[in-house]
Parts: C-alpha cells; sequence; structure tokens
C-alpha cells in the first residue's frame, strides 16, 4: 500500500492510496511501481473495506505471519493453544448449570469449589475433544488448550476433584436435575453424572439374561420384528426400570462378495411408531452412515470371516454421503407424531454433488521396484510384531525345486502367491484358503504378498487377529526358512517413482497415478470398476480399498478432500487394470456384483 500527496493551487495537499508492487525494468533493471488498484483520495476512502481486505488477505498467512504483517515492531509468537473446542462446551457446561452445581456443593466443604470445578471440566473437555487418561489431562491442559481460569493442575488436584465428585454425586445430580428437568417439557427419568462418559450396559436380550452388572442401567440391541420381544425380556430382567434400545439396527454390513443389505422402511416406521408410543427410548444404528477410509474396515464372524467393504452407508435413513433417503423422511413424520406442539426444523440443503468425466492415470511404478529394506527372520511373523498396524505385508524366501503343495497357516487374510514374479495364484481367507499347489525350479523365490483385509472386531474371535501370517510356512510338507520381510502400510507414498506407462503398464502389483481439474469441487462417488483389488488415494487421503467382487463398486470421495485446480490420485491394483482410466459418479454403486 502507497499514499501519494498533490498539491493544489491554493497550497493545500491531498493524499491518494494505491495498491502497488514493485517491478524491475528486464532492460534498463530499474525498479518502478506498478499500480495494481487505486481506493481514490485517502479522507475518503473506504475504511472498512480496508479491513476486511486485510482479513481477506491473512487467510493465506500462518498465524505469526499475520500478526507480524499487522506490526513494524517485533512480534515473537511465545505459545499458542486450541481453544474453540472448550470454548463451546463450557458454554454448554454454564448452560445446563454444570459448574454452578458443582460450585454450590462444593460451599461449606473442605475443597476450593472453583477449583475443583475448573479441574473437573477440564477432564471432561479432555476426554471429548482429544480423548485420553486423567493422568494424560494435566499435560493437556498445561501445553495443548486454553480454558479460563485453569492454567494447569497437579495429579493430585485431578484425584481431590475425582473424590469429590464420588462424595458429593448424588446432591450434585440433585441440583443438575432441577436445572435441565423443565428444558424442553421433558420427563425427566434418570440422570447420569459422570466425568468421562455416560455408561449403560449393551447387549441382546437372551445375552442378558445370563446377567448384567449391578448398579449400571442396562439397554437392548435388536433388529426390524423384534421390538416387542425384545423388550418384554428386557422388562424381565430389569422390571421398573427405564427401558431402551441401545441399538436398533435399521440397516446392516455389506460385506466383500455378498449382496447389498437393504430393510424395509415401511415396517420399521410402524415398529419406531410403536416403540415411541410405548414411552420408550431408543437409539437409531445407524442414523447417519459413514465411510471407513484406509484401511479401517472391521470384519464380521458368522462361521465364516466376513470383510465390511470400505462403504459404511448401512442402508442408513442418512446416508454415507449425507443425503436425505426415503428412510430418513419416514422416520421423521413418526417422530414428529410423537412430539405435537414441537416446531421440527426443515432438513438442510442437499450438498453438491458432482461427476467426474473419465480421465487417464499415464504413470506407474510396480511394487517390487519400490520395496523398502527387508528384515530378515527364521520363521514368518505377523506385522504387528515388526510394528505395523494396517495395509500389506511381503515375506520372501527362495525355494529348491520341487512341484507340492504351498499350505500357509495362520494367513490373515488375503495372499498373492507368485514364483519368480510370475503369479501362482492366491488364497483367501473367506473361503477357509490356506494351501495351493505350485511349481518351481531351483532357487526360484517365492513371494507372498498377504493384505490385512479388516480384523474381526467382536466375540473370542478378536483375539486371534494379528494381520499377515501367523504360523509355519510349508511347501511339499517341509518348513521353509530364512525369510525377507517387506513391511508395506502404504501410509507415505511420497517415495514412490512413477514413470509414464501408457504402452509398457507393469502386470503384477502396481501403483497408477493420475491428474484431473476441477472448476468446483463436490461429493463425488469414485468408479473403480475394472480396477481388481487394492486401494486408493486422492490428494493424499486414503479413500478405503475397493474390489470388484462387489457389491460396493465406486468409493465416495468427499468434497473437502478435493480442490479447484489440478488433483492427483494414486491406486494401487494387485493386476494389471482392464484400462487404466476412472471417473466421477453422481450415485455410489453399493449392491453390484462382479466376478475375481
Amino acid at each position: 500500500m502507497r499514499e501519494t500527496k498533490r498539491r493544489n493551487r491554493d497550497g493545500s495537499v491531498i493524499s491518494y492510496l494505491q495498491l502497488a508492487h514493485s517491478e524491475r525494468n528486464p532492460v534498463t533493471g530499474v525498479p518502478s511501481a506498478k499500480v495494481i488498484h487505486s481506493f481514490g483520495r485517502a479522507d475518503t476512502v473506504d475504511r472498512d473495506a480496508l479491513a476486511r481486505l486485510v482479513s481477506s488477505i491473512s487467510r493465506f498467512l500462518q498465524p505469526e505471519q499475520a500478526i507480524a504483517a499487522a506490526h513494524t515492531g517485533d512480534i515473537e509468537v511465545l505459545d499458542s493453544r486450541r481453544f474453540g473446542g472448550a470454548w463451546l462446551l463450557e458454554q454448554l457446561w454454564e448452560q445446563l448449570g454444570v459448574g454452578a452445581a458443582l460450585r454450590g456443593v462444593a460451599e461449606g466443604r473442605r475443597i476450593d469449589g472453583g477449583a475443583a470445578e475448573r479441574v473437573l471440566f477440564a477432564l471432561v473437555a479432555q476426554r471429548a475433544l482429544e480423548p485420553g487418561s486423567k493422568l494424560a489431562a494435566t499435560r493437556w491442559v498445561a501445553e495443548r488448550v486454553a480454558i479460563a481460569d485453569c492454567p494447569g493442575f497437579s495429579d493430585d488436584c485431578a484425584y481431590a476433584a475425582m473424590d469429590f465428585l464420588l462424595d458429593a454425586l448424588g446432591e450434585i445430580a440433585g441440583r443438575i436435575f432441577d436445572s435441565v428437568a423443565h428444558l424442553l417439557n421433558l420427563d425427566v427419568d434418570i440422570v447420569f453424572v459422570d466425568t468421562t462418559s455416560t455408561y449403560w450396559e449393551v447387549d441382546g436380550a437372551d445375552e442378558l439374561a445370563a446377567g448384567t452388572l449391578p448398579g449400571i442401567h442396562a439397554v437392548v440391541n435388536f433388529g426390524p420384528g423384534d421390538a416387542r420381544e425384545e423388550f418384554q425380556k428386557l422388562e424381565k430382567v430389569r422390571p421398573g426400570r427405564p427401558v431402551m434400545s441401545g441399538e436398533y439396527w435399521d440397516g446392516w454390513f455389506d460385506h466383500w462378495g455378498v449382496k447389498h443389505e437393504v430393510t424395509d422402511t415401511k415396517q420399521q416406521a410402524q415398529e419406531l411408531d410403536w416403540i415411541l408410543g410405548q414411552g420408550y427410548s431408543i437409539n437409531l444404528y445407524m442414523f447417519h452412515g459413514g465411510t471407513t477410509f484406509g484401511f479401517m474396515n472391521g470384519a464380521n464372524f458368522d462361521k465364516v470371516y466376513e470383510p465390511d467393504v470400505t462403504s459404511y452407508d448401512y442402508d442408513s435413513p442418512v446416508s454415507e454421503s449425507g443425503a436425505l433417503t426415503k428412510k430418513y423422511f419416514a422416520f421423521r413424520e413418526v417422530i414428529a407424531k410423537h412430539r405435537p406442539g414441537v416446531n421440527i426444523p426443515d432438513p438442510p440443503a442437499p450438498l453438491p454433488v458432482i461427476a467426474l468425466p473419465e480421465f487417464e492415470l499415464a504413470e506407474s511404478a510396480p511394487l517390487w521396484s519400490g520395496l523398502p529394506a527387508p528384515i530378515s527372520v527364521e520363521s514368518p511373523r505377523s506385522m504387528e510384531t515388526f510394528g505395523q498396524s494396517y495395509g500389506y505385508i511381503l515375506y520372501r524366501t527362495k525355494v529348491r525345486a520341487v512341484t507340492g503343495e504351498l499350505q500357509i497357516r495362520e494367513l490373515r487374510s488375503y495372499a498373492q502367491v507368485f514364483v519368480n514374479g510370475k503369479l501362482a495364484g492366491t488364497l483367501d481367507r473367506r473361503k477357509k484358503q490356506d494351501r495351493l499347489r505350485i511349481e518351481a525350479s531351483a532357487d526360484s523365490q517365492l513371494d507372498i504378498l498377504v493384505e490385512g483385509t479388516g480384523r474381526i472386531n467382536f466375540s473370542a474371535e478378536l483375539r486371534n487377529e494379528r494381520q499377515g501370517i501367523g504360523g509355519a510356512v510349508t511347501l511339499a510338507g517341509k518348513e521353509l526358512s530364512g525369510w525377507q520381510i517387506f513391511p508395506l502400510p502404504m501410509d507415505d507414498l511420497s517415495k514412490l517413482r512413477f514413470h509414464e506407462s501408457l504402452r509398457n503398464a507393469p502386470v503384477g502389483p502396481a501403483f497408477y497415478r493420475g491428474h484431473f481439474d476441477l472448476k468446483n469441487t463436490g461429493d463425488t462417488f469414485l468408479d473403480t470398476r475394472g480396477w481388481g483389488k487394492g486401494a486408493v488415494w486422492i490428494n493424499g487421503h486414503a479413500l478405503g480399498r475397493f474390489w470388484n467382487l462387489g457389491p460396493l463398486q465406486t468409493l465416495y470421495v468427499p468434497a473437502p478432500w478435493l480442490r479447484q485446480g489440478t488433483n492427483e490420485i494414486v491406486v494401487f491394483t494387485q493386476a494389471q487394470p482392464q484400462d487404466a482410466r476412472l471417473r466421477g459418479l453422481r450415485q455410489p454403486i453399493l449392491d453390484e456384483l462382479g466376478s475375481e
């Protein structure tokens, strides 16, 4: 910003403000000012507009840069803390009367009520914003967050505040009850108070009948059509207690190779109407579908291993991408019926959805050419023993000339077997496969590429979910030894070296990279049909797994992960794709079974 002045004949001086930058003459080398914009006379300039301009420019600076730019002297940033989340929680804390209840009950006791209330609030805020132990909370408050009147506290202070809470819990609960019972004219049956969580015991009604924890509220889980029977069982186990469904399964998981799960919306709406008509409480599982981005999907177990697909759409009232479904509006109508006199807000406007025109992934990087340094072991071990949690892991050894059965014990969960770089076959835990016949010449290289396709995350089975190979590998009845292990978590793709591959695309496992341009962003669904089995990253974000086996054939791409201008996409696939091209659709494909 520069100021120029002009002197009038009467001797008065008028100042003008201009936005300019200096340019050097390419011939003479003499710098000169180039005016970008003139704001007019300094005494008539719109100062508010200037302030908005400065604020807009500051968005592209780091906080310390913005501060330094606004001051002519030297500015040193000594500390910065997170503030917004704790501030919002504190407003709710006070509005609900929790803080006042704690301070009031502390009066007359041998404890500083204000200090105890601050410590308890800090413990709650830490558990809500960055969950950790009570001991970790002391460091969190001292180093990471700004909480009013709470610069920090010791472990002893935390324990003292907890002792106070437990000792005075009944009186505190009574005061909070008095503070919140009038809200929305609710009929309050029970109030839970805890510094970290609200506890209840959740299970099927038959499991609850086998025994429950005394003093812990019990709720029951069930699916469509089971409400009357399951609630009757719950009331027998806990007579005279509040009745609630902890998980009402309004949809279900999808598993690779299995038909897409859908439920009867009309039947569920009728059942929801009955539940609310009885005065029972209900928690919809799921209300909003989601996505298990990256390699984070789990698996079910019902006599066989059933890995979940990337999409957690679940046939929910609100879809994976936030779209409102017929089920949402059916449930909304039922809930409105049971809330007479309550003005239910209108649903939000739909989020923008875009299609991506087909584009090419013209660069590739074979998996074999970018392997990390190997780890030498005598026998195969699970990926967890090498500090790896997710992704792929490669096991390599040398074998003698032999034709026979290769057996892999404790395979978790999908393996490609290569002999001298050529695919000999695959083993799939879903099908209880653990062996295949191979033929090897003398001194052949045996590679076993294992994908951890998702851990079983419930029941006693979860105790055996270490990924990779957890047991012996035998060939023609003899155990193989002398292995090289290559952990492949695929959490950093920056070291990959891509090359043009339109004519000579890799035959085996490889990464492919492409780019596409956008004028406007929005949600989209990446069509992965024809790419086999693998995973996708977009602008560095791990979208998740794909498998043409279906029923999922698209990957949800949230708009915030896209950007105006050029976008980068990387695909890892276990085999050469049919066509190294991709496109984005406006609708997901959740229900199309394919072939392996």
